[in-house]
């Protein structure tokens, strides 16, 4: 653990010299947006309520909806005490800095749970808190950075599809870890099959681009978990993952977006370790499994792109 939190200080030291007046490089207009949902949150903390789900101090006089935007509701709560003491680019430095650590932490202590070793678990949760995806994302998209909760809620769905945890129990605790997640995770299921995704698609990308064109300065992704209930075999998870793909395009285009998705998508497919004579041999879109993933997928990346839609049509306006 404290090689984490040393990493994590090493990648932001330099806004430690002046927490309160230094911000990471790059995405000024994201970072000040931050900046102003923290200091709503702890405004509203420090009156003795919580913050509200609706304001008319952006986008003034229409106002916005801050549970289509990435509000950061539950760090900018437990957070309050910091921003009001030493102002909220503060609190946002420290949210980094505890993204990257916490994050791998998470994934470590998950994989433990799992009876993984202790140095390839550590290893797990470096690659996981440090890894290009986390360290783009602390360009201003706080809500991806700070990416403590997935391994958490991933660890949860499996204990309820493999029958490891108590229904009621683990199923209370998947709740509220999404519910904690809610402005950053869109969450569809179909007969059986979970889907969750978060969606960010600032710039959209044609998987064939023509050659020399450069990558995109901006960042934006869309990553996407899905949780099955049955075993695969090696050839299905290949397939389960093509299927995926297929429909998360399908999604991005029925969207009103221009591409096949980001430079920087990811998708990761869970599902119960091997049982012989008992693994689904297809995952393709017209298989049972398949097409089950195909739906909830689709669902879920065209419920958070529509929502990514909204957040950019509210910053325009």
């Amino acid at each position: 653990m404290g090689c984490y939190v040393l990493g994590a200080f090493a990648l932001t030291y330099r806004l430690w010299a002046d927490p309160a007046g230094q911000m990471v490089a790059g995405n000024a207009g994201d970072i000040n947006l931050f900046s102003w949902f923290m200091r709503d949150v702890a405004t509203a903390v420090s009156h003795g309520h919580l913050p509200a789900l609706v304001t008319t101090g952006l986008n003034a006089p229409q106002g916005i909806n801050l549970m289509w935007n990435t509000s950061e509701l539950l760090p900018g709560v437990v957070l309050a005490p910091v921003t009001l003491l030493a102002g909220p680019q503060t609190s946002l430095n420290v949210l980094l800095t505890v993204g990257f650590a916490g994050s791998a932490a998470s994934l470590f202590l998950v994989l433990r749970r799992w009876d993984v070793s202790v140095i390839p678990a550590a290893i797990g949760g470096a690659v996981y808190g440090f890894s290009p995806a986390l360290i783009t994302s602390g360009i201003g998209h706080f809500q991806l950075e700070f990416a403590v909760l997935p391994p958490l809620i991933i660890h949860m769905v499996l204990r309820l599809v493999t029958g490891r945890g108590h229904a009621l129990r683990t199923g209370l605790y998947l709740g509220l870890l999404t519910a904690a997640q809610v402005t950053d995770l869109v969450q569809r299921q179909d007969e059986g099959v979970h889907a969750a995704a978060t969606v960010g698609l600032r710039v959209p990308t044609w998987a064939a681009a023509p050659p020399g064109r450069p990558d995109p300065e901006l960042a934006g992704t869309i990553n996407l978990i899905v949780a099955l209930p049955v075993p695969l075999t090696d050839a299905a998870l290949v397939n389960a993952v093509a299927t995926a793909t297929e429909a998360k395009v399908q999604a991005v285009l029925d969207a009103g977006f221009a591409g096949t998705g980001t430079a920087t998508d990811a998708i990761c497919v869970a599902a119960p370790a091997h049982i012989q004579d008992r693994e689904e041999e297809f995952a393709g879109p017209r298989s049972v499994w398949g097409a089950r993933i195909a739906r909830a997928v689709h669902a879920a990346v065209q419920a958070g792109a529509a929502g990514y839609a909204a957040t950019l049509n509210g910053r325009m306006q």
